[in-house]
């Protein structure tokens, strides 16, 4: 896991990492939660803000925001693939 993390921020621009740090803190501050207890006691009510945040998001954002998540799985892949 370390791996892939590592392997996966490297790929990322520092503006890249800033807006997928901001989007992951604005949907979780949508959510209403102050504590992990709060998300992981609701989770459907927290799964539905995070949802509606990101529906909000520019599209310019949500590409730059699934780019970065392609990278995090192709990094994961070739973790996986060292292993194999």
């Amino acid at each position: 896991m370390d791996d892939t993390i590592s392997r996966w921020i490297d790929t990322l621009s520092d503006d890249n990492k800033k807006l997928l740090i901001n989007s992951v803190f604005d949907s979780l501050e949508a959510t209403g939660a102050s504590t992990l207890n709060d998300i992981a006691g609701k989770k459907w009510e927290v799964y539905n803000a995070v949802i509606k945040a990101m529906t909000k998001m520019s599209a310019e954002n949500k590409m730059e925001i699934g780019s970065s998540l392609k990278k995090l799985f192709d990094a994961g892949r070739d973790v996986i693939k060292g292993f194999l």
